[in-house]
């Protein structure tokens, strides 16, 4: 199979000619026939036990919680400017905004 510098995308492999696409397609079979019914090695399970892994936010303290609130519009866009103008989400904004409010009413 030849090397590429980009991977082969479906509009990409469409526009290739018929007998390149049959060549892919046998090496990609020859492939997954390689492979079928061996078992994981020990690098492959944690490979595999990565991509399986729940994504989102990290669990910070005792985890996150999602709600729901109602914000005016010019509020939620100044919001979001600020948040890309420090370089961080829009959840992390107004935690720390709501961290610090809490330590100055105690």
């Amino acid at each position: 199979m030849k090397k590429q510098s980009k991977p082969l995308t479906a509009a990409a492999f469409e526009k290739l000619p018929l007998s390149e696409r049959e060549a892919n397609w046998e090496d990609l079979e020859a492939v997954s026939i390689e492979t079928k019914g061996k078992p994981l090695t020990a690098a492959q399970r944690r490979l595999h036990a990565r991509g399986r892994r729940k994504a989102g936010r990290p669990r910070i303290g005792q985890g996150s919680e999602k709600i729901r609130i109602s914000v005016e519009r010019q509020l939620l866009h100044a919001t979001d400017r600020l948040a890309e103008k420090q370089d961080v989400t829009r959840s992390q904004l107004i935690a720390s905004a709501l961290k610090l409010l809490l330590r100055r009413a105690a």
